[in-house]
């Protein structure tokens, strides 16, 4: 999905550049939407925490993004937006 770099700013908003690409090459979990990284996200026990670049996906996505994950992880998680 990054195949073409953190630089593409059809991809990434270059406001958010860097909370997507780390130090050390590290690039952060993203949600995506229509083809755009659109925040990050990342585990803290068993809340999937959200930050969004801008106004949030809609409950139900993140719900149903939630249960996805939950399969994969073994636990039940669930969504914070911050």
């Amino acid at each position: 999905m990054l195949g073409p770099g953190t630089t593409d700013t059809a991809l990434v908003p270059a406001a958010h550049r860097a909370a997507v690409s780390r130090p050390g090459g590290w690039i952060s979990p993203v949600l995506v939407e229509r083809g755009r990284v659109t925040g990050t996200w990342e585990r803290d026990g068993d809340d999937i925490v959200v930050s969004p670049f801008g106004t949030p996906p809609a409950a139900r996505a993140l719900n149903a993004a939630a249960a996805r994950l939950s399969g994969a992880a073994g636990a039940t998680l669930r969504a914070r937006v911050v």
